[in-house]
């Protein structure tokens, strides 16, 4: 049966306009999946990206947790918990223990490689420490974390 105005049959234009259905909807399949896959890739790349940096705050917080339980071992004694120079054997001591708030002793060329070197060294009153590399690494970071002024 002829369309009217038209060419072919209601039959030909059905089939004709049910091809052009399952292409659109074909269409909108592939670009439903390619925005699917984009978002997975999406993020894929930030939980990659935000993967190195959760590692880092980790094994940041160990290392503070770390330096924290060796200062309070070997430092608190003298230098205190507010690492101020005033300790419980702060009182007792001829020369007093450097504090490590005052913003010019953080003000030194070298400041962490001073502390370093009193540690293993000793310096005045304070003794050699019988300490690994690694440990004095993490005194040093909780120090700086803990008793540094903002500048």
């Amino acid at each position: 049966m002829p369309v009217p105005g038209g060419k072919g049959t209601f039959l030909r234009n059905d089939f004709v306009m049910a091809e052009e259905t399952e292409a659109q909807a074909s269409k909108k399949e592939t670009d439903v999946n390619r925005a699917i896959k984009n978002i997975f890739y999406g993020m894929s790349a930030l939980i990659a990206a935000a993967a190195p940096t959760y590692l880092v705050i980790d094994a940041s917080a160990e290392i503070y947790k770390a330096g924290q339980t060796l200062y309070e071992d070997n430092c608190l004694i003298c230098h205190g918990d507010k690492g101020n120079g005033k300790g419980p054997a702060a009182a007792a001591m001829d020369t007093q223990p450097r504090d490590f708030t005052n913003s010019e002793f953080w003000q030194q060329n070298n400041v962490n490689e001073k502390i370093s070197d009193a540690i293993k060294n000793g310096h005045g009153p304070v003794p050699e420490f019988d300490l690994t590399g690694k440990h004095i690494h993490e005194i040093i970071e909780y120090m700086n974390r803990m008793f540094k002024p903002d500048e």
